[in-house]
């Protein structure tokens, strides 16, 4: 009884060797925002979780589309890395260059996936270096759709995760086995996921849900028949555009808004640039000043300011923000 009693731990002991699994790394997508209904915009970090490495080299990282119905390809889709968002020290040069003791990010479109390739310096002494529990932001990354398609803002890694995410260390000393057979050798690329023991966790971080949230509309009168108007909010998310309609007060109760006097449609023969959204802010934007000259000096004329949204499903409507005598 003693014996099968111990065959028994040993197993289980065996087991826990066998299945247990060491995080080295993790990499963490976050910061998800729909700057406007076609670009979406997110950051990429990493995070050292062990002391079994500290020097950072190079990294493959690539994500899909949670929408199986969205199909995403390089002829309609740009994959960017925003300048100066990276704490690597990031190779500026172009054309077939490697870099030395610098970092170059190349985003790709491929057929329903993005691939970020992060290639570092050839020598370990010229590698970022990690503290135990350290962050660093590998950059912001931007999917615009060049035929304005409406964007998921949903991403995931691509799976499995051992064959498609790789992330890479230098070592500052040759591994060797039995003191003596060289292991790996200092400067040598070293996957951080081996495919059983060693692993790196890759995380999808999604905010919480905002709302578009409007300040305020203002409408002054500088003289010589013109009106300034301007608005400005407080969170903007989920808007493609403003126009302004212009009434008159036909009597105490009603107000006949006639003449469009400003609009971010294109086509429309009143368009003005200005109008289209500047994009998402937590803290919201200003637009300010825009003029209109009206017909005659002591009418009560009146202005609505209307926004242009996006659903969720993709379609947009109007909604009226406020309105100005």
């Amino acid at each position: 009884m003693k014996i099968i009693f111990k065959i028994l731990i040993y197993l289980l002991f065996l087991s826990s060797y066998l299945y247990s699994k060491d995080t080295l790394a993790v990499i963490s997508t976050k910061d998800f925002y729909l700057i406007t209904k076609d670009s979406l915009q997110f950051d990429i970090y990493l995070s050292k979780n062990s002391d079994d490495w500290n020097a950072f080299a190079n990294s493959t990282l690539q994500l899909y589309f949670l929408d199986t119905m969205f199909v995403a390809d390089s002829s309609d889709f740009i994959f960017d890395y925003k300048t100066n968002t990276s704490d690597l020290p990031i190779f500026t040069s172009t054309g077939n260059q490697i870099p030395i003791d610098s970092y170059l990010i190349e985003p790709k479109v491929f057929k329903n996936r993005f691939s970020i390739t992060i290639i570092g310096p050839e020598k370990y002494d010229d590698c970022q270096k990690l503290s135990l529990g350290q962050t660093i932001k590998l950059g912001t990354f931007s999917i615009k759709s060049k035929s304005k398609k409406n964007l998921p803002n949903y991403l995931k890694w691509l799976e499995p995760i051992y064959w498609y995410q790789a992330v890479v260390y230098k070592r500052d000393t040759d591994s060797l086995i039995n003191n003596s057979i060289p292991f790996y050798y200092k400067n040598d690329n070293i996957s951080m996921d081996d495919g059983k023991n060693l692993i790196v966790k890759y995380n999808i971080e999604h905010n919480p849900e905002e709302y578009f949230n409007f300040d305020n509309f203002w409408v002054i009168y500088t003289g010589q028949k013109i009106d300034s108007l301007g608005w400005s909010t407080k969170l903007e998310k989920d808007v493609n555009g403003y126009f302004i309609k212009r009434g008159v007060r036909t009597n105490i109760f009603e107000i006949e808004y006639s003449d469009l006097i400003g609009t971010w449609v294109a086509n429309d023969p009143k368009y003005n640039p200005d109008y289209v959204s500047k994009g998402y802010s937590k803290t919201g934007h200003i637009y300010n000043p825009f003029y209109d000259t009206v017909y005659y000096r002591g009418g009560e004329y009146c202005y609505s300011l209307w926004a242009n949204m996006n659903r969720k499903d993709g379609t947009t409507y109007d909604t009226l923000l406020a309105s100005k005598c």
